[in-house]
């Protein structure tokens, strides 16, 4: 069975979704390093033991969800539902809220459309452990009865979709594999590769997982930041004829150390961003920083390589209002 946008499913296995299994089930992903959200562990969730393509005995013919339809879900609703293709998984990791300090637990997995359009979504504490048995790389899901929520200001250049909200697994959402991979289906690490961009890229790329090469030129470091008290992690690579683009950690522990020397030929794997109108990638940990060979750029061409790339759209993807000034 091919992997088209059109494809055979039967929705006769809701039950699955019973708290029941909850219990059974209460083993992938939460052992898992937090914040591995690139090639290296994308694969880790999907289970070979038990892949086949789900429901193919029925004509009926479900669509994944256009484009169109998942730039224009409404908010604030209960009942989204979409189809959509499993692209990356983040594992289970503890969150401290910095309004009220309390503790919680989410998992997060993208699914996306054949056009490339991605949206986050968001599973946290009880609902958890009936979630990830449905979720594996490359796997057709149908998802019903989701809530939809905006991005807020603060999260939108961490947030790995290309649409402006997000959606959140609730005691009411409903998860249906319509088609798992086949283990001759699951892309190898060399197979499965994201497209590897020049300066000319960028802006055709906005908003979609790429892979950029270049020379560190600002070494990756945490910084407090004076409005809340809060830390980001950042540095910046060279990436030829005078240009440097940043580069933005999702993911970081402190005290925080960079494996990198300035100057080091390197590929960065993340998510281009469109920020104030230049370029920026937003990668989920360090991991996704990876030394390509021993050549050096030399520190006088580090130091003129200071010319930011600019996109001449900046009204189709703007990030409005990140920092409440």
């Amino acid at each position: 069975m091919s992997d088209e946008t059109v494809i055979a499913s039967a929705l006769k296995n809701f039950s699955r979704n019973s708290k029941s299994d909850d219990k059974d089930n209460n083993q992938d992903g939460s052992e898992t390093e937090d914040g591995e959200f690139g090639m290296s562990t994308q694969f880790d969730n999907i289970n070979t033991d038990d892949i086949e393509s789900i429901a193919s005995d029925t004509p009926e013919k479900i669509e994944i969800s256009s484009t169109e339809y998942l730039k224009n879900i409404p908010l604030w609703s209960s009942t989204i539902e979409i189809v959509g293709r499993i692209e990356e998984i983040v594992a289970s990791k503890e969150i401290t809220f910095q309004k009220t300090g309390g503790k919680g637990t989410v998992f997060k997995f993208v699914i996306a459309n054949d056009d490339g359009t991605r949206i986050k979504i968001l599973s946290w504490d009880d609902e958890i452990n009936r979630v990830i048995p449905f979720i594996s790389i490359g796997s057709i899901i149908h998802i019903d009865g989701a809530f939809s929520k905006p991005i807020d200001s603060k999260s939108r250049c961490y947030n790995s979709g290309s649409v402006d909200i997000e959606l959140k697994v609730e005691s009411n959402t409903k998860i249906n594999v319509l088609k798992r991979m086949s283990p001759r289906e699951v892309p190898t690490l060399e197979t499965f590769q994201y497209p590897l961009i020049t300066i000319e890229d960028c802006e055709q790329y906005i908003q979609k997982k790429i892979r950029f090469q270049g020379w560190t030129k600002t070494n990756f470091d945490v910084v407090k930041l004076r409005t809340d008290d809060s830390f980001k992690c950042c540095g910046s690579i060279a990436v030829g004829d005078g240009y440097k683009i940043e580069i933005k950690l999702i993911n970081f522990q402190q005290p925080f150390e960079s494996p990198f020397s300035k100057g080091d030929h390197v590929e960065v794997t993340g998510i281009m961003k469109n920020y104030y109108g230049r370029a920026m990638i937003m990668i989920d940990s360090i991991d996704a920083v990876e030394i390509i060979d021993g050549c050096k750029m030399s520190l006088s061409l580090l130091i003129k390589s200071n010319k930011e790339i600019k996109f001449q759209n900046q009204e189709e993807f703007p990030f409005k209002k990140q920092r409440q000034v």
